[in-house]
This record gives structure tokens, C-alpha cells and sequence, in this order.
């Protein structure tokens, strides 16, 4: 397999000109350098609320992906604090969406609602509907670093369940964490239904 250069180099054939390392660091500033640049593709190694950005700003780049599993004849192209990868191709990345089920009715009696908005009176009745008239739902809306600190405050809170607002970054990390939180679906401003985030999922074309 070539490396990530050689294999733009065979995708574009006389048209590949070089890579140009961007020094922006969010999806806003990256879109407009690309617009406003003579580029012809976007390589994108971000973390994945950026990923999710870009894809919002209307740019669909290529993904490096990468294996655990050596290649043979090669030494990894990524060797970080005892993580060792490597390159097998690129796929074009076509957005990012959370992986959703109902939220099926369950016994709870303690919800942590972890966003900066206030729930609407269809949301809690829909909140009761689903766990019961005695669920307590404590709203927390202190801002937040990643999901381990929202997962921290779970525990200390003593919640059964966990309602959560947060980038799709922050939500990867608490599913991983062990949790599967309520997201509420809002159209036009206006509370829809509740959910059960499952994980959250890359779409992919092949390049």
C-alpha cells in the first residue's frame, strides 16, 4: 500500500500539485481557506466535532484510515505513545450522524439533564410519560470540558439516567463510557421526541 502522498499522487495522476498543511484550527476558518484556495481536495485529520463542522460547512473530505494491523514490509505511519497504525487508503467522507433508537419506557426515578436549555413542558411531559410521574430530572447547565466529566457528574449526582446536549465529540466519548444517553430531537426550535443514543457513526463513500 503507498503512503497517504504517494496515494494522492496516483488518485490525481499530473494534477497533483502538493498538500499545503492548513494552520487553522476550526471548521469555519478551514472552509473559508479551502473556498477561497485553488485546492482541489481537503484531507482531514480532526477530532470529530471539527469533522462534523466541516461536513456542516458543506466540504466532504478524505479520511486516512488507519488499522492495528501491520502491513507487511512497513513500519507505521503513526507511532504515539505506544499506539502503532497504519495507512490502508482514504475514504470520502460524507457526514456525521448519532446512531438513534426509541427511547422504550424504563423504571427511573433520577434524571441529570446536562445542557444549557431549559426544557420545554412537551419535553417533560414526555420525560414523565416514559419514566413515570415521579422521575426527578435535575438540570445541569455548567459548561463542560469532554463526556468524562459529564459521566464524572452522573455518578455524583446519583442519576439513574442521563439527558445531554454536546457536540458529537462528547457525546462519543460517555457512549464509550459505558453510558447511552437520552437525546432530545428539536425541529425549528420546537421539542419532537426523545431518544437513545446508540454511538456515533461516520458515513463513508469509497474512493
Amino acid at each position: 500500500m503507498p503512503t497517504q502522498v504517494a496515494l494522492l499522487r496516483e488518485m490525481y495522476g499530473p494534477a497533483f500539485g502538493g498538500i499545503v498543511h492548513s494552520r487553522e484550527r476550526n471548521a469555519q476558518s478551514v472552509a473559508r481557506e479551502f473556498w477561497s484556495g485553488s485546492y482541489r481536495d481537503l484531507v482531514a485529520v480532526v477530532p470529530l466535532a471539527t469533522l462534523d463542522h466541516l461536513c456542516r460547512e458543506g466540504l466532504q473530505p478524505l479520511w486516512a484510515e488507519m488499522v492495528g494491523t501491520p502491513q507487511a514490509g512497513r513500519k507505521p505511519d503513526l507511532d504515539f505513545r505506544g499506539m502503532r497504525l497504519w495507512f490502508v487508503g482514504y475514504k470520502r467522507v460524507r457526514g456525521v450522524t448519532l446512531e438513534l433508537a426509541p427511547a422504550d419506557p424504563q423504571p427511573r426515578t433520577r434524571i441529570l439533564r446536562v445542557t444549557r436549555h431549559s426544557a420545554s413542558s412537551e419535553e417533560i411531559a414526555e420525560l414523565r410519560r416514559l419514566f413515570g410521574g415521579g422521575v426527578a430530572v435535575e438540570d445541569d447547565s455548567r459548561p463542560f470540558s469532554d463526556g468524562r466529566e459529564i459521566l464524572d457528574r452522573v455518578a455524583r449526582a446519583g442519576a439513574d439516567d442521563l439527558l445531554v446536549v454536546a457536540p458529537y465529540s462528547v457525546m462519543d466519548q460517555i457512549v464509550r463510557g459505558g453510558r447511552k444517553p437520552l437525546w432530545a430531537k428539536v425541529v425549528g426550535g420546537r421539542f419532537v421526541s426523545l431518544h437513545r443514543v446508540q454511538g456515533v457513526r461516520i458515513d463513508f463513500e469509497e474512493v
